[in-house]
This record gives structure tokens, sequence and C-alpha cells, in this order.
């Protein structure tokens, strides 16, 4: 894919300008083929994940979740013991 190409597909060259330099002198060395994934769009948990993701910079009070706080303790208690 051209890089000409890859701005028809939405793509802009104004964000990261950088990048967008890099990646044109790579595609002057290397075929590649650029693909849209799709994501996990209609699954119930993850909706729900993206849902409190985007409300969270907004939050007064979060909750805490449980599972990840009781494994982060356990990995930090397994990383003092080194």
């Amino acid at each position: 894919m051209q890089p000409t190409a890859a701005r028809r597909a939405g793509a802009s060259s104004h964000r990261a300008p950088d990048l967008w330099s890099e990646l044109r002198a790579l595609l002057e060395i290397h075929d590649a083929d650029f693909i849209k994934a799709i994501g996990y769009s209609g699954i119930a948990g993850n909706e729900r994940a993206d849902e409190m993701a985007r409300a969270a910079p907004r939050a007064e009070c979060l909750m805490i979740d449980g599972g990840y706080e009781t494994a982060a303790r356990k990995r930090g208690k397994a990383n003092q013991k080194r």
C-alpha cells in the first residue's frame, strides 16, 4: 500500500509525522498489506468495559476492581520475597 492510499483510507499524516515518515521509508523496502481488523464490537463484557473506561475520567469516585487488586497484592508480595 502506498502512503497516498493510506491517506485515502483515512490515515492522517498530520498526526505523528515522524512515525508516518518512518512508515513511508519502511514501505519503500518492504511489501506490506494493510487490513482493517474487526474488534470486539457486540461482546457484552467488552462493551461494558469500554463504557466504564470512557466514564472513568469523569467519575468522582471509582469502584475498586477487587479481582485486580487481589492479584496485584499477590504479585507485590511475591516480588518482595525475591
